[in-house]
């Protein structure tokens, strides 16, 4: 009941006493804590504490298989939860894998409609957006957000988090109009349903909308929506909360955007420190808080720092998302504009020529990124609150 309220602190909290008290009397291995087990590993990513969900997660999903076999449904559910801690600390490709093999094992044993298929469909387009597989994504996305309004209905809980994962995949394929249509949607629908506007589920909803109003040019209405968002996220879940983090590498974007570099940097300094201490020198959110702080440092002409942290960025998504990752790329981008404006014409163009290659190829002509490209612009890399 907590956790469906949104209360994860307070539903972490029971679990953790549920656990300790059915560690002390029940055998290991037991049904009864492999599911609190489970359950607790939801929680605290919940709160953000992916490295203990994560333990909680393998320890479920490997006492499972071993009391009932891989495919049972028990097993299933706690190998999802392992998957989605892979995915919040940034093992993108372990996640898909992951998710492949219980998306193929549900669809035949249970069918595509069912509630638990629907899951592994959603959970795998997620996957696939965060490996860069955008219109893969799109495609399962819209798969399960068809099937959820169609068997559950448009103000569905499952259906709304489902519309929220369909218009971040959009928007970073560059249909952002479709993005910011889909996502004002489901904040009405969220109105529709008297859900408070702190509850976690609207609070990302508002972020991603947001975001969206940036990318379509509403660069004052984002920028406004998006300081008043920040301080909801630090009141709760709190200022180290990975939610929050995220809002606020956004709203350094849009100060940047508005001319208020300096702001900006400040921001995106505190936070690319927090981050590195939350989620580690190589998370993907890290890496792309680094991006967004060389980009207004360049702004600040202080371009041999912005050159040092472009070069972190690139060293850093290369071995974690691959070298032909449109976040790597973007990377890769932005350090040529760099090195162009140091006076470093020919690294600077062959990095212009591979990289607009690359994005023509992976994402198209018209993609936001491509164009940048074309045009020596800088590209900034926006965040969504990691789906728990």
């Amino acid at each position: 009941m907590l956790r469906s309220l949104g209360k994860y602190v307070e539903a972490e909290e029971l679990g953790s006493d549920t656990l300790t008290q059915q560690r002390a009397l029940l055998t290991p291995g037991h049904p009864h804590i492999l599911m609190t087990a489970s359950g607790l590993a939801t929680d605290l990513g919940s709160i953000g504490r992916f490295e203990d969900a994560l333990e909680l997660a393998k320890e479920a999903y490997n006492g499972f298989k071993e009391n009932f076999g891989e495919d049972h449904p028990r097993t299933l559910s706690a190998n999802n939860n392992r998957a989605v801690c892979l995915r919040l600390l940034g093992h993108y490709t372990k996640a898909r894998d992951v998710d492949q093999e219980i998306y193929d094992l549900r669809r035949n044993d249970l069918g595509a409609a069912h509630p638990h298929t629907l899951i592994s469909i959603t959970n795998l387009g997620r996957d696939l957006r965060e490996t860069g597989e955008y219109e893969p994504s799109i495609s399962l996305l819209s798969s399960s957000y068809e099937s959820y309004k169609r068997l559950f209905g448009e103000t569905y809980p499952e259906t709304l988090r489902n519309a929220k994962s369909l218009a971040v995949s959009l928007r970073k394929a560059g249909r952002v109009d479709e993005a910011r249509v889909l996502t004002q949607q489901t904040r009405e629908h969220y109105r529709l349903r008297d859900t408070p506007a702190s509850t976690p589920d609207v609070l990302d909803c508002t972020l991603n909308y947001a975001t969206d109003l940036y990318a379509t040019g509403a660069r004052e209405e984002a920028l406004a929506l998006a300081q008043d968002i920040v301080r909801q996220y630090r009141t709760a879940p709190g200022e180290r909360h990975p939610a929050t983090l995220a809002a606020v590498n956004n709203l350094g974007i849009f100060l940047r955007g508005s001319g208020e570099a300096n702001r900006a940097r400040t921001l995106l300094e505190k936070n690319l420190d927090t981050l590195k201490e939350a989620l580690g020198d190589r998370h993907p959110y890290t890496l792309a808080c680094a991006v967004n702080l060389a980009n207004v440092l360049a702004e600040l002409n202080e371009l041999r720092q912005a050159e040092d942290l472009e070069r972190t960025a690139v060293a850093g998504f290369q071995p974690t998302l691959g070298h032909e990752h449109p976040d790597t790329i973007v990377s890769r981008a932005n350090l040529g504009v760099t090195l162009r404006a140091l006076g470093r014409i020919p690294e600077s163009d062959q990095l212009q020529e591979s990289t607009h290659a690359e994005f023509v190829r992976l994402l198209g002509e018209n993609h936001p990124h491509t164009v940048s490209v074309r045009e020596g612009k800088r590209i900034h890399r926006d965040l969504e609150p990691p789906a728990v």
